[in-house]
């Protein structure tokens, strides 16, 4: 195929079909089939994506985990294994980033927080033309609010060390995951 060709195939095709020296109508072909593949498989994480929130890319990077590990893989069992399982932590870890339940994970260890007791209290000498004010009065004991800080501060200890471990395992495999 001679340079006008392929200069007139990019044209016609917006460039999608990254022709360049010694590709033929065949590799068009291949490169169009599989991009609408890929259109198909990653058109819904696409169009929730949003820039401004670093879970949308975690998203993206479990969709592609995940149509990876539908592919055929002609690995042998001891190699392969280890990399599903890995993989499969990874996408875990990244759907309990997005359901953030961290909270109910320390409670199951440290038990449940003590349900809060507010009231609104009526400022009987204020109000503003006419509208009395309110004041919000946490009545809940001292040793709830305490309890309360424990589980916070625990389920910020659980996400973050999940958080270490999901990037302790991409660091460790992501590379050879797609080898």
């Amino acid at each position: 195929m001679n340079y006008k060709l392929q200069k007139f195939l990019n044209t016609i095709s917006f460039g999608l079909t990254e022709m360049g020296p010694g590709f033929s109508m065949r590799d068009i072909w291949y490169n169009f089939k599989y991009g609408i593949k890929n259109l198909k498989r990653f058109f819904w994480v696409v169009w929730k994506y949003r820039g401004f929130d670093f879970q949308y890319n975690l998203d993206l990077l479990k969709r592609g985990l995940e149509v990876y590990l539908t592919m055929k893989n002609y690995e042998i069992d001891e190699d392969r294994i280890p990399k599903e399982n890995d993989i499969k932590r990874v996408i875990e870890i990244i759907e309990r980033r997005e359901k953030s339940d961290y909270i109910s994970e320390a409670e199951k260890e440290l038990g449940e927080i003590e349900p809060y007791d507010i009231e609104f209290k009526e400022i009987t000498d204020k109000d503003i033309d006419g509208e009395n004010l309110y004041e919000m009065v946490d009545n809940q004991s001292k040793e709830g609010k305490e309890h309360s800080k424990k589980i916070y501060k625990r389920s910020d200890e659980i996400e973050q060390s999940e958080w270490n471990e999901l990037f302790d395992l991409i660091k460790k495999n992501g590379q050879g995951w797609w080898n």
